[in-house]
């Protein structure tokens, strides 16, 4: 059980990084589509000031994961001894679809609630609530909301098996890119080398021609 719990642990940034993208893709489809009036009616009257900066918070979360997982595979490639397995998709998978799709959306919906709310005290609205978010005129809210953390959780989980199986295959690609990247900069560092010294030697040696034309004349000559 608690080895279950830290498993789940590691598997939190790549979550909330992807709820934070299903919360700022569906409110924006959401107000799409109240804006072409094909579900539900015309959107809140408050500024949704909010979602540039889940959007970030999101971005940034995705970068971090991307830029530890890349480290773990690429010193497995260059290290036989290291793990290949990448301990925060390792642990996406461990948890499976459901708990995958229970806690983005959870956690999706959340965030976008508390987001929402401080987006109308902040506008100006007198009675924030739930009811501008998921209200009569906004029914259809909630639905492209769970679909669209439905979706993105998929895709992630997707993302995070492939990897996952792919792994050691990967780190011993990437492995065999870094050497040759090495290799081929030692290279061409002997070769600027041996260029730099090359006119060392010869500097030492003047040409013949210079050789002779600094002697003194003879002497007959100044008789």
């Amino acid at each position: 059980m608690r080895l279950h719990y830290a498993r789940s642990l590691h598997a939190w940034p790549l979550l909330a990084a992807s709820a934070l993208i299903a919360a700022t893709v569906g409110h924006a489809l959401q107000l799409w589509l109240e804006d072409i009036r094909l579900l539900g009616q015309a959107r809140a009257d408050y500024v949704h000031s909010g979602q540039a900066m889940l959007l970030e918070l999101a971005l940034l979360g995705l970068l971090v994961v991307g830029y530890c997982s890349f480290r773990r595979l690429l010193t497995a490639g260059t290290d036989p001894s290291a793990a290949a397995v990448p301990p925060v998709l390792a642990a996406v998978v461990s948890l499976g679809r459901a708990r995958c799709i229970a806690s983005v959306v959870g956690l999706q919906l959340s965030v976008l609630s508390a987001v929402e709310i401080v987006e109308q005290r902040l506008s100006g609205v007198a009675h924030p609530g739930l009811a501008a978010i998921y209200g009569p005129e906004h029914i259809s809210a909630l639905f492209v909301y769970l679909a669209v953390g439905v979706l993105v959780t998929l895709l992630t989980f997707a993302l995070a098996a492939v990897v996952v199986v792919q792994s050691f295959s990967i780190a011993r690609r990437l492995g065999t890119v870094m050497r040759r990247l090495r290799s081929a900069a030692t290279a061409v560092t002997h070769a600027y080398a041996g260029r730099s010294i090359t006119p060392s030697f010869c500097a030492g040696a003047p040409p013949l021609a210079l050789g002779f034309a600094n002697r003194p004349p003879p002497h007959s000559t100044l008789a």
